[in-house]
């Protein structure tokens, strides 16, 4: 048997594999898309599909003093079931940023993580979603009304080494042919010894 050529079929067939794998393999990278753009009010509206990341934007607090540093409020979204979903928001004038996000009640059409980092979801029932911002306590931070805006996160999946794929299909196709050859000379040199005897 020629061992040479068919380890060779072999290798050629594994490599191959390995690099029609590696051609068909995605890479996948989240884009934000504006659903509603921010405008100052206390409510919005956005379409949302299955799956996708429901954002809502609060924008950046105008205001320049709050009572003890420190202010509370709620974001309810409603849904197309008729179900709400409510966000405790705990903000922190010391740092100019959310610290602590709690969900205090979640509905089956919208799915948060827990504990939540952001106010939204992963949507789970098509339709119109509606944020409502308390407006009782969030006028400390928002005089007028926040920058409310909608925004959706989606994955993009890209195959950015396809073009690897011919080179794979060439290997395994050489690398069958070879390891093939290589048996088939292998039998008919046994046989060739044998009728020489």
């Amino acid at each position: 048997m020629r061992k040479t050529p068919l380890a060779l079929g072999i290798i050629l067939v594994f490599t191959g594999v390995l690099v029609s794998s590696i051609s068909t393999s995605p890479t996948e990278k989240s884009k934000e898309l504006v659903v509603q753009p921010q405008e100052k009010q206390w409510n919005i509206t956005g379409y949302f599909y299955v799956n996708e990341k429901l954002i809502v934007d609060l924008g950046v607090p105008t205001a320049e003093f709050i009572p003890d540093g420190k202010v509370n409020f709620t974001v309810t979204i409603g849904d197309p079931t008729g179900e709400t979903s409510v966000f405790l928001l705990t903000y922190y004038h010391e740092y100019q940023i959310f610290t602590k996000y709690i969900l205090e009640s979640s509905s089956n059409a919208l799915y948060v993580d827990e504990p939540p980092t952001f106010v939204g979801g992963i949507v789970q029932s098509e339709g119109n979603y509606t944020a409502q911002v308390d407006t009782n306590e969030a006028s400390w931070l928002y005089p007028d009304a926040p920058q409310l805006g909608l925004k959706k996160e989606i994955l993009e999946r890209s195959y950015p080494y396809r073009n690897f794929l011919p080179l794979g299909v060439v290997l395994i196709i050489g690398g069958t042919f070879l390891s093939i050859w290589a048996t088939r000379f292998s039998k008919s040199t046994r046989r060739a010894r044998r009728d020489v005897r």
